[in-house]
């Protein structure tokens, strides 16, 4: 006979009742383990249609009517502060009058967002990537301002008969200063940063659009946004800051930051002033 043939066949060992109900126990905490993942992701998955849904002025709660009143009460204090300060032509008030008025519209949403003791998660500045920010920033800049300023210059230089010759004004240094630190930054906070996320938290954010999820509160923001300038300069033309509002928005929700719409508006307003300044009768 044969070596393989003198073995003798290995019978299987007999699992032990320990050994089997050890399995019962791991397979019955499996499954309550997956259970309790399948239930989380329902739950997250109704919060987040939830929070993605359009709400109309009916069906909000008297939580939500408060939080657009505070929005709309706090850009109406904000505008009544900034007509009395322009209206004062002498004395510190006037003189220090970019100051005054880059405080009131920087410190006024803090007041209200205090006064409810909420946190800053919703409001742009919680996570200020810094590279994320800048290179939106640069993208907006590149897909954007070619566009824009051939428009405006072959418009100004064949419609209204201008001359263009690039003109920097004096004390640039001082003025991308003041544009940056005084007008976008405070601008930004207040309607982006503030404004914006009011209504997010009310209305909701039910759409996509380029990759970023957006809301009514995006239009209203930037309706307002010119509503605001136009109260300030009634001029027809201030109307059109509506549109450069929707791009601040659009890279607020975006980069869930106001550092690119702070960027971008500050370009907008520098850039503009230097193509005003260049253009000659």
């Amino acid at each position: 006979m044969d070596e393989e043939d003198n073995k003798l066949p290995i019978e299987p060992v007999p699992e032990s009742e320990y050994g089997k109900k050890h399995k019962q126990e791991e397979e019955y905490f499996r499954k309550e383990e997956e259970e309790k993942i399948k239930r989380l992701h329902e739950k997250l998955t109704v919060q987040a249609a939830a929070g993605n849904k359009t709400k109309t002025l009916a069906t909000l709660t008297n939580k939500d009517r408060l939080r657009l009143a505070e929005a709309v009460f706090a850009l109406l204090i904000a505008l009544a502060l900034t007509w009395l300060v322009v209206s004062v032509k002498s004395g510190p008030i006037a003189k220090y009058a970019e100051l005054i008025l880059a405080w009131i519209w920087l410190y006024l949403p803090v007041l209200f967002i205090w006064t409810r003791k909420e946190g800053l998660k919703d409001f742009a500045i919680a996570r200020l990537n810094l590279l994320r920010g800048l290179a939106w920033f640069l993208l907006a800049l590149i897909a954007i301002f070619p566009i824009f300023y051939l428009a405006s210059y072959f418009f100004a230089v064949k419609v209204l008969d201008c001359r263009f010759v690039l003109t920097i004004p004096k004390n640039f240094s001082g003025l991308a200063i003041s544009q940056l630190l005084l007008i976008s930054l405070p601008e930004e906070w207040f309607f982006r940063g503030y404004l914006q996320a009011r209504f997010n938290q009310v209305l909701g954010k039910p759409w996509k659009f380029l990759s970023a999820q957006i809301g009514p509160g995006l239009f209203l923001t930037a309706i307002l946004f010119s509503l605001a300038h136009f109260s300030l300069n009634p001029s027809p033309e201030r109307l059109l800051v509506f549109f450069p509002g929707l791009v601040f928005g659009w890279l607020r929700e975006k980069t869930d930051s106001i550092l690119a719409p702070m960027l971008f508006h500050f370009a907008c307003n520098l850039t503009f002033i230097i193509f005003q300044v260049s253009l000659l009768k």
